[in-house]
């Protein structure tokens, strides 16, 4: 069973991926949701944000959209290609 705040999906914990630029919040993040026992990855860039996808293949991301050489809405169609 399930521990207190987790979330869990036919017994399995979703997967998020975190996509930002600054490190500092991907730790603040991080540090707000494990309590809900989630499997969180980030990335900081748009290859390993890509590549995140492709491997750990999320259920739910929260990408920044408006990181250093890369636009957010451009980055969720190429997402969407994955």
């Amino acid at each position: 069973m399930a521990g207190k705040g987790a979330v869990v999906a036919g017994g399995r914990r979703y997967r998020l991926l975190v996509v930002d630029d600054d490190r500092h919040q991907l730790e603040l993040v991080r540090q707000v949701l494990s309590g809900l026992r989630l499997e969180i990855s980030s990335a900081s860039d748009k290859q390993s944000a890509l590549e995140a996808v492709r491997t750990r293949r999320p259920h739910v991301m929260l990408l920044d959209l408006v990181m250093p050489g890369v636009r957010g809405m451009e980055m969720l169609a190429q997402i969407h290609e994955c």
